[in-house]
């Protein structure tokens, strides 16, 4: 069996800081959804990939309002994760 962390969603702080960094950095048109589950899914990946190096998701350079790529680092404190088993 293996360990793996599934990360269900924001804490509400962590959603209220998400937020904010769309509401500051992001275009009006981008969809705060579509960028939260990106989010959620690229931070699950690299919480089980690498378990100690810090998490951080990427806003890319063509949804942020300066053009230029950003990211938005987020404490584990902020997710709700559950440590799941798998077979295999």
């Amino acid at each position: 069996m293996h360990k793996y962390h599934h990360i269900h969603d924001f804490t509400p702080d962590g959603l209220e800081r998400f937020s904010a960094f769309l509401g500051a950095c992001a275009r009006p048109d981008v969809s705060g959804e579509a960028c939260r589950l990106d989010c959620l899914g690229t931070l699950e990946e690299q919480l089980n990939e690498a378990p100690g190096r810090p998490l951080r998701w990427r806003l890319g350079g063509l949804n942020t309002a300066t053009g230029q790529p950003l990211a938005f680092a987020v404490d584990r404190e902020w997710l709700r994760i559950e440590p799941a088993r798998l077979q295999g």
